[in-house]
């Protein structure tokens, strides 16, 4: 439980700096996923979630208005989840988590797009403070707003980690051994993909700037 714990409010933390606030990157699945993972006592499941995380969305950037699916959330689960399971922190069990979580990437966007509502409220509250001159709001709204952010990231998490802990390893138990040396070596397969996104996105770009 201690585990499940940590991993959810780091995971918040880790979550808050995609848009919310910090920005300053430690919220890349190449960073965060290896941090849960050393916590956990298995950083190579960090690194096995975290490597094949940041090629599949290296090109997924959040932008002004723009929300994209979570890849923090999708790296933190997945490596709590490969770190704790019966199976070791195998790269076919790895995929697998990862094939299963990135839905949960995108409904978390659907949150986060909600709670972007949520924050309106605050922000005409600040302004009615701000007119009657009373701006001790501003650091207010500010510290209220990413800690709701946090915390729920840090709910969605465990949530996800309790039920995936329970649920996943059952699935991927029933496969055969067929099944499991495909997804062995599909983990092999998928960088490339991701390793051919990056190389045509800066070749776009390049040409683009020519123009």
């Amino acid at each position: 439980m201690t585990g499940i714990l940590l991993s959810s409010i780091l995971g918040g933390f880790f979550a808050c700096d995609v848009t919310a606030a910090g920005q300053i990157m430690i919220s890349r699945p190449i960073f965060c996923a290896p941090i849960i993972g050393f916590l956990l006592g298995d950083v190579m499941a960090g690194f096995y979630v975290g490597v094949l995380m940041e090629l599949l969305w290296i090109s997924v950037v959040p932008l002004g208005n723009a929300v994209p699916p979570d890849s923090t959330i999708v790296a933190v689960s997945a490596t709590y989840l490969a770190a704790v399971s019966p199976f070791g922190d195998t790269k076919a069990y790895v995929l697998f988590l990862l094939l299963c979580l990135v839905p949960t990437g995108i409904i978390f966007k659907k949150i986060d797009m909600m709670h972007r509502d949520i924050n309106s409220v605050f922000s005409r509250k600040l302004e009615e403070r701000i007119d009657e001159g009373d701006f001790s709001w501003i650091d207010r709204i500010t510290y209220i707003g990413a800690l709701i952010f946090i915390v729920k990231a840090a709910i969605f998490l465990f949530v996800i980690m309790v039920l995936g802990e329970q649920m996943f390893p059952v699935i991927f138990g029933l496969f055969s051994d067929r099944v499991v040396e495909v997804f062995e070596n599909a983990y092999f397969a998928v960088p490339a993909i991701g390793i051919g996104t990056a190389f045509t996105t800066f070749i776009f770009k390049r040409s683009q700037s020519k123009r």
